[in-house]
């Protein structure tokens, strides 16, 4: 009886998922694996139950589902997820799959249209990561990822490694060793909802390629090294509570970003900045700028004087940020860069740099924070 309960209660779960949002607006998206296939369960009492979740997996086709009991948790499991299915946890907070420190990811998914929600997800170690992710239009929505070495991996580059318009939605991302959540050179990801703390090194950031067209929203993200940073154009950081960070808050280095309505505070480390931003035509607005050693500045790369001369035309535009107090007057910005002149015809091709300043201005800052 269970059973045939939970059946339907899934079927009409997955139903949900294609029937309007809100008056005559229908998703975007409806991913392949909620197109209502069998059900196949993992632990718990029933009769055919599963004992392996990889082994549900493995006899699973395009469109099932795999549902996993807590009762029978902890899994201790390394899992590949290569069928566009949905792998749903019973709770998150006592579902646990556990690598035991096996130097793999704990869960990769091979596939597009995955969806994996409602699980603790831990233990790995190694150059892996809690989720790694080589395949499109996948969700990761509502799960802990602790204690590996990643949380989350997208991965760009590399064979069969197009991984765009994946979804990482309100999952608890923290304590892993290295970083919370890896785009390498990956575009449309939609970041939004999750809560990144205490990570070793950052809790979002572009660190391979570049990308870009990424969202990222309404996230929490509290003592990491680097709260975001971001490669790449054409990127939304909105909204975002970043706070607590070693290094700098949020850090962007392409062109034609939005940076809109975060907070970010407590930023106290000498020599960085709550808010870094490198690039050109980016719009930086309604911020909230708190308690931090220093608020804002410019950081651009090392470039040829040529290169240099050519993007002196172009700005930022800094527009109504609160920073930290009421100003009557515009707020500078400030920073450098390294402009660099190889002299021609020296055997060792030699170079000089020169540091030259460079200045934005938000010719109306807010008199008081906002509401976000």
């Amino acid at each position: 009886m269970k059973k045939k309960l939970l059946g339907i209660f899934v079927c009409m779960l997955l139903i949900a998922t294609v029937l309007p949002v809100s008056g005559n607006v229908l998703l975007e998206r409806t991913p392949i694996s909620n197109s209502l296939g069998d059900t196949l369960y993992v632990g718990g009492s029933g009769p055919g139950n599963y004992t392996s979740i990889q082994e549900a997996i493995d006899d699973t086709v395009d469109g099932d589902t795999v549902f996993v009991y807590d009762d029978s948790s902890p899994y201790y499991e390394n899992l590949e997820v290569d069928k566009s299915i949905n792998l749903m946890g019973e709770d998150r907070d006592t579902t646990v799959i556990d690598s035991k420190g096996i130097s793999n990811h704990v869960i990769q998914i091979n596939a597009s249209y995955v969806i994996l929600s409602g699980f603790t997800i831990k233990n790995n170690s190694g150059y892996h990561a809690g989720v790694g992710i080589r395949g499109e239009n996948n969700s990761i929505v509502g799960n802990i990822i602790t204690k590996n070495e990643y949380g989350i991996i997208l991965f760009g580059v590399g064979p069969h490694s197009n991984s765009d318009y994946n979804e990482i939605i309100d999952n608890i991302i923290s304590n892993n060793n290295g970083g919370g959540i890896r785009l390498d050179d990956v575009s449309y990801i939609t970041i939004t909802g999750n809560s990144i703390y205490q990570n070793y090194f950052y809790g979002i950031a572009t660190l391979t390629g570049s990308g870009g067209g990424n969202t990222i929203s309404e996230n929490y993200v509290d003592g990491n090294w680097l709260g975001i940073g971001i490669s790449g154009n054409k990127n939304s950081i909105t909204n975002n509570l970043v706070t607590n960070s070693n290094y700098t808050g949020i850090k962007s280095s392409g062109d034609d970003n939005i940076i809109s309505g975060n907070t970010i505070s407590n930023q106290t480390k000498p020599f960085n900045a709550a808010l870094e931003i490198g690039g050109f035509n980016n719009t930086i607005t309604r911020n909230n700028l708190f308690n931090n050693r220093r608020h804002g500045m410019l950081s651009f790369p090392s470039v040829k004087i040529w290169t240099f001369l050519k993007s002196i035309k172009y700005k930022n535009n800094w527009d109504m940020n609160y920073w930290g107090e009421p100003r009557s007057e515009p707020k500078l910005i400030v920073g450098v860069q390294n402009i660099h002149i190889q002299i021609p015809d020296f055997p060792l091709a030699i170079r000089l740099p020169i540091l030259i300043p460079r200045f934005n201005i938000d010719s109306n800052p807010a008199q008081e924070p906002y509401d976000i």
